[in-house]
């Protein structure tokens, strides 16, 4: 599909050029992610660990204090490299129209709530089919060793053996990358692209790639990328950033959620990726996730001619 250009709302004063904004991005997120860094070795420091040793030891046989450490290094890491860069990018850039620039301004009514958070749903069988896809491709021992690595961590993060273990996970795992990554993804990276080269499209498949590459996670590369994609879309489509982090969070929280109702015997790799392709149920998604995307389409074309309409009214009256 293509797309009219859309820009962020409009204003007399001066306008940031996009690459200025995103090369600001990425020296905020550099600063950020130092910050993060700072603040998880003095927190350790203060508990008595030795982070890297943590880190290097850690998986799902760590006791609750380190898996607990863990997720606490996660979370300052990721709030200050996500959620920490995107804001202050939007408020330096739009100072007092930030809320409106990351268009947070409202909620999204029900009909396109349950309308967007079905999108997610239906396409996350083409998700699973793409992880299987993504593994027959050949990694390199360097992408192998880190991938095994990330599993590792994982693995142990996801060892949950009581409600509150269960609902920090969700916070690190679901909260707050649906508002850090999206804040920063959709909410900058997409539109600063768009602005720059008019082409929604490949604003919306472009900053897919760059979520998915930045997790680092070759063996997911695919999956990622489509899941960066929907969100992308949704976010395009609504015009309401609310909507790709509920779906982000509904995403993700579905596999923490499958984690602490199995007791702990799902592993990430049965929470993401099948035992085999199935094709049909792919297809299938493929096709549900076309039709209720061409509906949120049919639905921003038809607001977007009602504004246009109203605005040709106001100019002749």
């Amino acid at each position: 599909m293509d797309f009219q250009n859309e820009t962020p709302p409009a204003s007399n004063s001066f306008e940031w050029p996009p690459f200025v904004v995103l090369l600001l991005l990425v020296v905020a997120a550099m600063v950020g992610g130092a910050i993060g860094g700072g603040l998880a070795y003095g927190w350790t420091t203060m508990q008595g660990i030795d982070l890297q040793a943590l880190i290097n030891d850690f998986g799902e046989n760590s006791p609750r204090n380190e898996r607990d450490a863990i997720r606490i290094v996660n979370l300052l890491s990721h709030f200050a490299s996500f959620t920490l860069t995107s804001l202050a990018v939007g408020l330096l850039v739009y100072r007092k129209r930030w809320i409106s620039y990351f268009m947070l301004e409202k909620f999204p009514n029900s009909t396109v709530l349950i309308t967007g958070i079905l999108f997610i749903i239906v396409a996350f069988p083409l998700v699973q089919l793409s992880y299987w896809i993504n593994s027959q491709l050949p990694m390199p021992i360097w992408a192998t060793d880190l991938e095994k690595a990330a599993e590792e961590m994982i693995k142990g993060i996801l060892v949950m053996n009581d409600p509150g273990e269960f609902l920090l996970n969700l916070l690190i795992i679901a909260v707050l990358p649906a508002i850090g990554e999206e804040l920063l993804f959709r909410g900058i990276v997409q539109q600063q692209l768009q602005r720059a080269l008019s082409r929604p499209a490949v604003a919306i498949w472009l900053t897919a790639i760059i979520f998915s590459a930045i997790h680092m996670q070759f063996a997911g590369f695919i999956p990622r990328l489509i899941l960066g994609a929907t969100l992308g879309y949704l976010f395009y489509w609504t015009k309401n950033l609310w909507m790709p982090i509920l779906a982000h969070f509904a995403t993700n929280a579905m596999q923490v959620i499958a984690q602490y109702a199995s007791g702990g015997k799902l592993s990430q790799a049965e929470l993401e990726k099948p035992d085999g392709a199935n094709w049909l149920l792919g297809i299938l998604s493929l096709m549900l996730t076309l039709g209720i995307g061409y509906y949120l389409w049919r639905r921003k074309s038809q607001r977007d001619a009602e504004t246009e309409r109203l605005s040709d009214l106001d100019r002749s009256s």
